[in-house]
């Protein structure tokens, strides 16, 4: 690094140049779970968040996008480690925090498949994401798995190899979440990728 500030271009979606690209959009799946039998599903009126991504998801593709994967949060795993976070999962029952139901919700009001990826950052999602057809859309695990995702993180490591990973998953960056924008996250603004 050189010292010097990262200068980032703000545009809106219908200015920003994604065709033929690969997008990678923070949106704001946070929406209530529920519990059916040994399943987790979205709750039945609890669908307004991921219908709200459906426009913007379509534009990208209007506009050319090569895919789409989308990050997001889900709940407040507890833990300092993904490890710790891994087990608060567990102890609430698998599935709890995860994004798999999100994503059939995703897949049945869009009309489209949606390729639910069971991590956020590492060699499988990246690969998966690097070698998305076209008109693909990805969604991939809970961000909140990874403490890095937060700015408390005193391990600066640990947050430059997570927002190296991340900045791996795509070409543009679209942040379609305002309801998250104000928070102090690694996820929620753009990045400068990591040599």
């Amino acid at each position: 690094s050189t010292g010097e500030p990262v200068r980032i271009m703000s545009l809106n979606i219908t200015s920003a140049h994604v065709s033929g690209k690969r997008v990678v959009m923070r949106v704001d799946f946070n929406v209530p779970i529920v519990k059916n039998g040994d399943q987790f599903a979205v709750a039945e009126k609890g669908n307004q968040r991921i219908l709200a991504t459906i426009p913007s998801i379509k534009e990208l593709f209007s506009r050319g996008a090569k895919s789409v994967a989308l990050l997001a949060h889900l709940g407040r795993p507890t833990g300092n480690t993904r490890e710790e976070r891994a087990q608060s999962m567990d102890k609430l029952g698998p599935g709890e925090f995860s994004l798999a139901p999100v994503a059939a919700s995703l897949q049945a009001s869009l009309g489209m498949e949606v390729r639910f990826l069971p991590h956020t950052v590492g060699e499988e999602a990246e690969t998966a994401c690097m070698e998305a057809e076209s008109g693909s859309i990805l969604l991939l695990e809970n961000v909140r798995f990874h403490p890095e995702e937060t700015a408390k993180v005193a391990d600066t490591e640990a947050v430059r190899q997570f927002r190296a990973g991340l900045s791996k998953l795509g070409d543009v960056y679209v942040n379609d979440a305002f309801g998250c924008a104000h928070s102090c996250l690694l996820y929620t603004s753009p990045s400068p990728r990591d040599s």
